[in-house]
């Protein structure tokens, strides 16, 4: 046995737990290929979203296992996946989609022992252009909401005029219950949104009440002869009376359309969530308020409309200075 392990250790296709499987040392020596370990890390990936798990299959299948499935972990080095990513034509920001998952499945058999460095430790981020928010003025609202009351069915007008003075996210709208309001504090309670078919916890796992003015308390009372008695849900697909399962279909049939007809430059339909932001901006409102009232923190909502704050500010500050300067 010794020659032979001696022959096998001599021409590198020596298994030490092949020959001493009870060893500690057995675990240590074990390798496991890239597609062993990146389907044991998507089996960690519980309480995640249904999308963000999806999303994670995508880039694995699509872009990682065709080229690293097969391979010893341990043999995958940093040139070999600075190469791979290098040879993908996406953008920046997919490219860096792509390294999330490659970072935690390589964190995770460095923790286990699989590999006894991390390669990806010195992989870069890529810098990304954010778009900034882009907001329908309120011209472009009013335009929006008249046609739709025009050229589609009552409840299509609801939705979106509740969608540009709520400001909430697609997903939340969707997922809205009747049960949720609270007609004599004038609040919804969102604590809910709809992902690819599936009831989750909102996007910052926050419940929050949301202040409604008149114009979004004016969209759920026409909406009430529609579905207040038919179904729990508050916003149904008129074609279907069935809930939404995401905004495709009111996307595709109304929104696009509509911004079409009238000349307008086009938005995704998000950005009424966008339009209402700069709206309570724009007429004033405290942004902590603002904040509270979109789901935000402070930190993010400052550094996502901190335009429009200064837009609605420009020349205040300055007129306090002149008004002092005038009394000395």
């Amino acid at each position: 046995m010794r020659k032979e392990i001696s022959d096998k250790i001599k021409y590198k296709i020596f298994n030490y737990a092949e020959y001493f499987p009870d060893s500690p040392r057995a675990r240590q020596t074990q390798s496991v290929n890239f597609e062993h370990v990146a389907n044991n890390w998507l089996k960690t990936l519980v309480g995640k979203a249904p999308s963000t798990i999806n999303g994670y299959k995508k880039i694995i299948n699509r872009y990682l296992l065709p080229e690293l499935g097969s391979q010893l972990i341990k043999d995958i080095k940093f040139s070999d996946l600075a190469v791979l990513l290098s040879s993908f034509n996406v953008s920046a920001k997919t490219r860096n989609n792509i390294l999330t998952p490659i970072r935690q499945i390589f964190e995770m058999a460095h923790i286990d022992g699989d590999i006894d460095i991390n390669p990806t430790v010195k992989l870069k981020t890529s810098k990304t252009q954010k778009e900034p928010p882009d907001p329908l003025t309120m011209d472009e609202m009013e335009s929006v909401i008249s046609y739709m009351g025009k050229h589609y069915p009552e409840q299509i007008k609801n939705y979106f005029e509740f969608a540009f003075f709520a400001g909430m996210r697609t997903s939340e709208l969707i997922a809205l219950r009747w049960q949720d309001i609270d007609w004599k504090t004038k609040t919804i309670r969102v604590q809910r949104a709809k992902v690819l078919q599936q009831i989750k916890q909102t996007k910052t796992y926050v419940i929050r009440d949301v202040e409604l003015n008149s114009r979004a308390l004016s969209a759920l009372k026409r909406q009430k002869q529609h579905t207040f008695l038919a179904n729990e849900w508050i916003f149904l697909n008129p074609n279907t009376d069935k809930q939404y399962t995401d905004d495709r279909p009111v996307r595709r049939w109304a929104w696009i359309p509509t911004l079409k007809a009238l000349g307008i430059r086009h938005r995704p339909a998000y950005n009424t969530r966008h339009s209402c932001a700069t709206m309570m901006l724009m007429a004033g409102s405290n942004p902590a308020w603002a904040a509270k009232q979109l789901g935000h923190s402070i930190e993010v909502f400052l550094k996502t409309y901190s335009k429009w704050m200064d837009s609605n500010d420009k020349g205040k500050e300055l007129s306090k200075m002149e008004k002092m300067l005038a009394e000395k």
